[in-house]
């Protein structure tokens, strides 16, 4: 993605992991974690319920909705 064609904030390059089970995170770093659908985080960040860094809600909706 650049910042020219896709309005983020650097040139990146996005990977998409398919997993079905919950990962091996260390649960000292971690208090809870919740599993949502693109569209379901997006309306979070996107409604103030959530914080986010600016470039989530833009790579949500050119990787997920724009299929």
């Amino acid at each position: 993605m650049t910042p020219h064609e896709h309005g983020v904030s650097a040139f990146m390059q996005v990977y998409q992991i398919f997993y079905q089970d919950v990962p091996p995170y260390n649960s000292n770093d971690f208090g809870e974690y919740f599993w949502f659908y693109p569209h379901e985080l997006r309306e979070k960040i996107v409604s103030g319920v959530d914080k986010a860094k600016s470039d989530l809600p833009l790579l949500l909706k050119y990787f997920f909705e724009n299929k």
